[in-house]
């Protein structure tokens, strides 16, 4: 339980600050143009997630080691307070970078509170479930790498499919404004 709490706290707190910082640079920016600058962006990285081009993603290629979880509380707030945020470990799909520019963009730094949470949630999940697996099979739950590497594609596809559907937004909310 402290996981999620720390997990939560830190997605709120950094989706704040992270919303924060884009409404502020592009408060005075209209409307027409950052929908222009989004709507280009997210074209650009649906074809990186399909592999149709290559882009930078800013990342760090880092993952909190397994033998950080040695004291249970302690351990527990660290890796929270690190996963929860995004930026301090591995993120390969721009979906993350989008949601934050789209809050910026359209929305008020409130929102980047909800949604900074919401992903932190999103980050103890996979844990949830693979703790749940391993407690009701008494398994060690150990994925092929086979297996992790098609996992990796059909994530790609998927933020694709999602970067897709927000420029069809965009091409409709531009649409409202004329």
């Amino acid at each position: 339980m402290l996981y999620l709490w720390s997990v939560i706290i830190a997605g709120a707190i950094s989706g704040f600050i992270y919303v924060t910082i884009i409404y502020l640079i592009s408060y005075w920016l209209p409307t027409l143009i950052k929908i222009f600058i989004m709507l280009g962006l997210v074209l650009l990285y649906a074809f990186h997630e399909f592999k149709l081009i290559k882009l930078p993603i800013i990342q760090r290629h880092w993952q909190i080691p397994s033998s950080w979880v040695k004291h249970p509380y302690w351990s527990m707030l660290v890796w929270g307070g690190i996963l929860g945020p995004g930026i301090f470990t591995y993120i390969p799909h721009s979906t993350f970078y989008f949601l934050y520019l789209y809050i910026g963009f359209f929305k008020t730094p409130e929102y980047g509170v909800v949604f900074g949470a919401v992903y932190g949630i999103s980050r103890v999940v996979p844990s949830v479930i693979f703790s749940i697996y391993r407690s009701l099979f008494n398994k060690n739950l150990s994925i092929e790498l086979n297996n992790m590497l098609t996992i990796k594609k059909i994530n790609h596809y998927i933020n694709g499919t999602v970067l897709i559907f927000l420029a069809i937004f965009l091409i409709h909310l531009l649409n409202t404004l004329n």
